[in-house]
This record gives structure tokens, sequence and C-alpha cells, in this order.
């Protein structure tokens, strides 16, 4: 079919004026602490969520390690669901469920965690899955780092709780 010997092109890499090189990335703002633009957050809401488990914290309070794995499948299926709808959908239409929360509206415990694990975000995204069950965790771009499981809403208690 073609030469064997034929050596493949290597791939070219951005410059910038000054001439230095510089990694190109798919998502703009991904793992980028800065605020993201105006223009920027509208492609994110247009998109449907992905999902990064790295950070996932085993033990503490809000840790996953006591999840049955009855539990897992149900919270799994739940994040399924989710992969079907944009962020638009997720955290405009349904935003009285699914909804950044400020670290100073958080209890003292998932202050602490956030500070532990996350000492730059000022705020962490909450995921309702059915009745007090939530994820929590970090947005990046949209993608969706999963830190926290609160089974009984005592991440951020409320009034009602």
């Amino acid at each position: 079919m073609g030469d064997k010997n034929k050596k493949w092109k290597r791939p070219t890499q951005d410059q910038h004026p000054g001439g230095s090189k510089s990694p190109r990335s798919a998502i703009s703002g991904l793992g980028d602490k800065r605020p993201i633009a105006g223009a920027d957050v509208d492609k994110i809401y247009d998109q449907h969520p992905a999902w990064r488990i790295s950070k996932l914290e085993p033990s503490g309070p809000f840790g996953w390690r006591g999840v049955s794995a009855e539990k897992l499948l149900e919270i799994c299926g739940k994040l399924a669901e989710l992969e079907a709808v944009t962020w638009r959908e997720i955290l405009m239409t349904r935003k009285k469920q699914n909804h950044h929360i400020a670290i100073e509206d958080l209890g003292p415990e998932a202050q602490r965690a956030l500070r532990r694990t996350f000492p730059d975000v000022d705020q962490v995204l909450s995921l309702h899955l059915t009745g007090k069950n939530r994820v929590l965790g970090i947005l990046q771009g949209p993608v969706m780092l999963i830190v926290w499981w609160d089974e009984g809403h005592q991440f951020c208690p409320t009034d009602k709780d």
C-alpha cells in the first residue's frame, strides 16, 4: 500500500509571536484557575458534561469508602443520565437542584475538606441525584472533578435539613 520506509510527519506546534513554542489545549480554561470569560462560559454551557474521578476522596466525612456497590451503581446511572443534557440544562434550567456553593456557605467540615484538597478554590459544584444525595466537586471547563459524596446533605446544610 505504501512505502514502509516512509517517515511520518511530526505534528507542528503553535508558536507565539516571540517564537516560543507552547502546547495546544483542546479546551480553553481546562485546568486554568483564572475566571472564565463570558464567551467561554457560553461554550461550556453548550457542551455535555464529562466527569473526572482522579480527585475522589476515599475517606473522611464526605469520602467514598462507605458507599455500597448498589449505591455506586445508582450514582453512575444518574451521572450517565446527566450526560444526555448540556451544562446549560443542568446549571440553568435545574439550578435549584444543581448549583455552585461558595466556601463560606459550607459547613465547617466541608470548608476544611475544600481548603485541604483545593486551597485556591472558593466554591464547589453540587449536583443533586436523589433526595438529599449529592455529588460535589470542582468544575473545570466542561469537566467536573468529582471529589465528595454527600448522602445526607451535610456538606452544605440548609434550614430545611
